[in-house]
């Protein structure tokens, strides 16, 4: 199968465009610096390029302002993977290849460098508490977490560091303590485990137990590049994540923001963790969420629930809302991607509202049957159609799995 760009959404749709095997190709709205030129006045003149090469197809985007997304995600450079959706102001381009033919083996890479803030630069090397803070593992919306040391109790920490505009006033650092205050007791083996929180040197910090795994936006885009999507591991992903919900509806805790990037797998523990429960409590009304929460709001948004979604405004939902989204995460993690999005936010939040999701066994016939009936009972539109408590849908997934000889 030949490699090629096919347009399925924009002014241009239904054309198709060849790629050469080796090269670079230019894509804008340009006539004459562009090798595909696409009728979108939303596009810069080059917006984005592809390198060729036998082995690989690398998307590169040279337009910061509006950028080029890669399945929904904003990206710098990204590998390309057939099936793939390159999305360009208002134009959608399918990627199609021979997968085989993209999955050689390719030089090892170092580890990807994360460009700090200014004010994280410093952060390695220091000790904030008893904790003395190693690389920086990951950029998040309100802040950094870097891989830590706990002198006290001789074991790894993930300490996340929020920016230094956090807290503004008494109320949100009383606010912030008393979401800490809450979280530090709770155990579960299926929650990540807040050890404490301080402030040093000005800057508020949060230890927490650090998962050796990778987040379950990580094991959708491996599944996804490798074309294989395991149903065992949808399967104990959604046991574990709807015990801690149980137990969170239990201690009358609610997470209202359940996405990919939320859920932590642990290789040690082969189990799945859900992090941040009570994060967004923590930094409710405050100067940091109110900056933040425009880009939360658009990475997180196919995995809302209706009923979260208001127009441009965001409701924060509650505990059968968290059902819905833990249902979206299953359906990516079966699929390779969430039950709906849309070429711009205002379509993918209509497709949430008005469409109903194409069953999981359409693009991967081997799904179960009856894992596929729990997971469009957990998209129903309407709340009340959904499993009315975590506990009834733990009894569900233990049943399949218990039946399909799944251990979880």
């Amino acid at each position: 199968m030949s490699r090629r760009l096919v347009v399925i959404g924009g002014a241009d749709q239904g054309k198709s465009f060849p790629l050469v095997k080796v090269g670079l190709v230019a894509i804008g709205r340009s006539r004459k610096k562009t090798d595909i030129r696409l009728n979108d006045p939303n596009l810069a003149r080059v917006h984005c390029r592809l390198e060729l090469a036998p082995e690989r197809v690398v998307a590169v985007d040279l337009n910061p302002s509006s950028r080029t997304r890669v399945n929904g995600r904003a990206i710098t450079k990204q590998a390309l993977h057939s099936g793939d959706l390159l999305e360009l102001g208002e134009t959608r381009l399918r990627f199609e290849a021979d997968e085989a033919e993209l999955q050689r083996p390719a030089p090892a890479k170092p580890a990807r460098k994360i460009d700090l803030p200014p004010w994280a630069t410093q952060i390695a090397g220091q000790e904030l508490g008893h904790y003395k803070a190693g690389r920086a593992a990951a950029l998040g919306h309100a802040g950094v977490v870097f891989q830590a040391h706990d002198s006290k109790h001789n074991r790894l920490a993930a300490l996340k560091v929020l920016p230094p505009l956090f807290p503004d006033n008494q109320e949100e650092r009383q606010r912030f303590a008393g979401a800490m205050k809450a979280m530090i007791p709770l155990r579960h083996r299926n929650l990540v485990a807040v050890y404490g929180a301080g402030k040093t040197a000005g800057l508020y910090w949060i230890a927490q137990e650090w998962v050796d795994g990778g987040s379950a936006a990580r094991l959708i885009e491996r599944q996804k590049k490798a074309n294989e999507f395991s149903r065992r591991l949808a399967l104990r992903v959604g046991v574990h994540i709807a015990r801690a919900l149980d137990f969170a509806r239990q201690q009358h805790l609610i997470h209202r923001h359940i996405s990919p990037a939320n859920i932590l797998w642990s290789k040690t523990e082969k189990a799945a963790k859900l992090n941040d429960l009570k994060f967004s409590k923590a930094l409710e009304g405050s100067k940091l969420q109110e900056l933040t929460m425009g880009q939360e709001l658009l990475d997180d948004l196919p995995y809302l629930a209706p009923e979260q979604i208001q127009g441009t405004e965001l409701s924060f939902g509650d505990d059968l809302s968290d059902l819905y989204s833990l249902g979206a995460v299953l359906y990516a993690l079966l699929t390779g991607r969430p039950p709906f999005f849309g070429p711009t936010p205002q379509e993918t939040g209509r497709m949430i509202h008005d469409t109903e999701p194409i069953p999981p066994s359409k693009s991967q016939p081997r799904t179960p049957p009856e894992l596929e009936k729990i997971v469009l009972r957990l998209l129903a539109k309407r709340p009340e159609d959904r499993y009315p408590t975590p506990a009834e849908l733990v009894a569900d997934l233990e049943g399949f799995a218990k039946e399909k000889g799944v251990r979880v």
